[in-house]
């Protein structure tokens, strides 16, 4: 039981403020998924002409070459499935990989076998992944170079004068193929030059991707005719090479990075949303393969001017804003291409609120069950109740609304 005192001796009380009270609550929506895997790379084999870089290359391998793996520098970014790489690791038997893991140097399951290999490196590119070995002579050593200006290098790995290994070199293989990554749209591309084999036992090599697990590959698959090669159906499917069937010179396979969908949700703020005068922090989740995004901003209701071009980071900031009605979106890119048909997004900026006042500070006796309090409504935004002071007995939860004008208090 409370006991209540004469009002010249009165503590139990509670001394309000209406104040204005504006809240801004930014929700976080997840984006389109992020797994990116090498299954999404769309195949095509366009037309190329073989260009050797013997000449000019730096060398990768030593001179009688047979089972190495060595680094090898690109001297730009190159994004592979999403990751950032400026190194790989080259493996003499025709294919490099991306990470710090570098591949098994030789063994029929591993380092002979790129793609179904459960060795944990990022990912790989196989040309012709098998036991190979260099004819003898510094001629015909493994070699790389960085091709062509800012943005749009392209990183080369060769393979001259190789010979497959089957017990023993074989006798009458000369086999000359690349490697190609491209700056800026992540290209990858694997060129075949002269290929001489007249040997006419059958012997097979993994060509194409895989990723972090080799669940996650796109690799061909031929018996018959490497120009017209399908899909590979499992991470151990792959080309045969004989007297017969061999790669054409200046066949071209090339893999590219698909265009990154559009932002499915804005981070902030909220589609249709109200937001204070001032900056404005227009925030979206990344997107699968994009590594920049044009950013559209005005007022009105539709977006139509860029004012961000190609950045990296996931945030836009306006100049301080007036009450009204805003627009924007945002297009995902990459070097294969920028999203289309993105949605426009809307917000309102409110007009600055108006304070709340309950009057002066004032003591409130309690002597009732309860109490009526009285401030005036704000024309803009929402106020609150606050109790300053108090005991014993006073909490918010003691207000029949903590935001209505004409609470009640009750002890």
């Amino acid at each position: 039981m409370l006991k209540f005192l004469t009002p010249t001796t009165l503590r139990n009380c509670c001394h309000p403020l209406f104040r204005t009270l504006v809240t801004c609550l930014c929700l976080w929506f997840a984006g389109p998924g992020m797994a990116q895997t090498v299954s999404q790379y769309a195949f095509s084999a366009p037309a190329a002409t073989y260009s050797s870089i013997n000449a000019t290359g730096s060398n990768v391998s030593g001179a009688s070459w047979d089972d190495e793996v060595n680094s090898a520098s690109f001297g730009f970014t190159f994004n592979f499935k999403g990751t950032d790489y400026t190194t790989c690791n080259v493996s003499s038997n025709g294919f490099l990989t991306f990470g710090t893991t570098a591949p098994a140097a030789t063994g029929a399951s591993t380092g002979f076998a790129p793609i179904s290999a459960t060795t944990g490196y990022d990912g790989t590119v196989s040309a012709f992944g098998r036991d190979i070995i260099g004819i003898s002579g510094a001629a015909n050593r493994i070699k790389s170079q960085t091709l062509g200006t800012s943005p749009n290098r392209t990183f080369v790995v060769e393979w001259r004068n190789a010979q497959r290994y089957n017990g023993g070199a074989v006798s009458g293989d000369v086999l000359n193929f690349q490697i190609r990554l491209s700056e800026t749209t992540n290209i990858i591309e694997v060129i075949f030059g002269s290929f001489t084999i007249t040997n006419t036992t059958a012997l097979t090599c993994q060509v194409g991707l895989r990723g972090s697990a080799n669940t996650d590959f796109n690799n061909k698959t031929t018996t018959t005719n490497w120009t017209t090669a399908g899909a590979g159906g499992s991470n151990t499917a792959s080309c045969t090479t004989v007297n017969t069937v061999i790669p054409a010179n200046n066949l071209n396979y090339r893999w590219t990075p698909p265009v990154p969908a559009c932002v499915s949700t804005p981070t902030a703020p909220a589609n249709a949303g109200t937001v204070c005068q001032g900056t404005v922090a227009l925030t979206w989740p990344a997107v699968a393969w994009a590594t920049g995004y044009d950013v559209y901003f005005n007022s009105g209701a539709t977006a139509t001017t860029l004012v961000s071009t190609n950045q990296t980071g996931l945030t836009f900031t306006t100049a301080s804003l007036t009450a009204g009605a805003y627009a924007w979106k945002v297009s995902p890119r990459n070097g294969t291409g920028t999203a289309s048909a993105c949605s426009n997004w809307t917000f309102t900026v409110s007009a600055t609120p108006t304070t709340a006042d309950a009057g002066p500070a004032q003591t409130i006796c309690i002597s009732a069950v309860s109490a009526a309090l009285a401030a005036n409504t704000p024309t803009n935004g929402t106020g609150a109740w606050s109790i300053l002071a108090g005991s014993p007995n006073t909490s918010n939860a003691q207000l029949s609304s903590a935001s209505s004008p004409t609470a009640t208090f009750t002890p």
